[in-house]
């Protein structure tokens, strides 16, 4: 049990670690797409929205990849019995 808490606790914090270091990159590209003139402000939209889906897919693979450790850490506690 011990090795499943230490190991969620190593995925929560790349989770977030990550998260942290996504958000400002992303909060830095729109102070510098802001001044743009209006044709651009569409490709800036796209490249605010491909950073959101960049985040929510690092979050997503989080998850799974915590869901299949846990199963992995699961099953070997299960033989061990």
């Amino acid at each position: 049990m011990r090795l499943l808490e230490n190991r969620l606790y190593r995925v929560i914090s790349l989770i977030v670690l990550l998260t942290v270091l996504l958000i400002p990159s992303i909060v830095w590209a729109s102070e510098k797409i802001e001044p743009l003139v209006e044709p651009q402000i569409e490709q800036a939209n796209i490249i605010l929205i491909y950073g959101l889906f960049l985040i929510i897919a690092v979050i997503f693979g989080g998850l799974l990849w915590a869901y299949k450790a846990n199963r992995d850490v699961m099953k070997s506690l299960e033989q061990k019995k």
